[in-house]
């Protein structure tokens, strides 16, 4: 069953169209990764589902419930977490307190409050060992792993990843792929806009490519890896 259906939505900056007629859909518990180069609207497929682009036409339905035209807040409380590029975190803050602060727009009780952090500690056992250290002073994969599990401690519905892997060294990569392969492992509902084509694919349930803000393919991971000319137009592979 769909859980996110985004039917022919169009997304614009003023005059410029960004996303034309674009369409996808995820299922419960499904992780969706997006591929494409740089300017091909993943990002601004990610920023229209959370009422993030001021011009947006067309559906994006969540689990029966149509999010266009609804405020940023209120598409968070509905359980859709959004872990932007940049991470976003506050340097000032402490980890402990970027994690209180991710989970300040849903009600939560003590204990839940203090449940969804020691899942975050235990996914992530290096923000566990640095919990009243603030964020300034952090490795950039460090942060990342910071703005994830803030977005986690919301306990998402839908969890959307705009380049995770951006800016980080490959170990660091890997080390986040195996901790989202975790989260999928988990059932967690996610959407990965992603350049990192051979780790996303790993990851993948579904996979959509996109160029010019329109989607040129959809299919399963195995596709893209075995066509040549998906790879070679698409991925930049050789």
């Amino acid at each position: 069953m769909t859980f996110l259906s985004v039917d022919a939505v169009n997304a614009k900056y003023d005059k410029v169209h960004v996303l034309h007629d674009l369409s996808i859909s995820v299922r419960r518990s499904e992780t969706v990764v997006i591929l494409g180069a740089n300017g091909a609207g993943k990002t601004t497929l990610l920023r229209s589902l959370t009422g993030m682009v001021p011009k947006v036409t067309g559906s994006i339905v969540l689990d029966g419930t149509e999010l266009t035209g609804r405020r940023t807040e209120d598409i968070v409380r509905m359980g859709v977490a959004h872990v932007p590029q940049g991470r976003g975190t506050f340097a000032q803050c402490t980890v402990e307190e970027n994690l209180r602060l991710g989970a300040y727009s849903v009600k939560q009780s003590k204990a839940e409050l203090r449940a969804g952090m020691e899942r975050v500690y235990e996914l992530f056992p290096r923000l566990g060992e640095r919990r009243g250290q603030q964020a300034g002073g952090m490795s950039g994969g460090e942060l990342q792993m910071l703005a994830i599990g803030r977005a986690l401690m919301l306990r998402p519905r839908l969890l959307l990843l705009d380049e995770p892997s951006l800016g980080l060294a490959p170990i660091v990569i890997a080390e986040l792929f195996e901790i989202l392969g975790t989260l999928r492992g988990q059932e967690t509902t996610m959407l990965i806009v992603e350049q990192n084509a051979d780790q996303a694919l790993r990851l993948a349930d579904k996979v959509y490519l996109l160029e010019t803000g329109r989607v040129v393919f959809e299919g399963d991971p195995e596709t893209v890896r075995s066509d040549e000319s998906i790879r070679r137009v698409y991925l930049g592979a050789e």
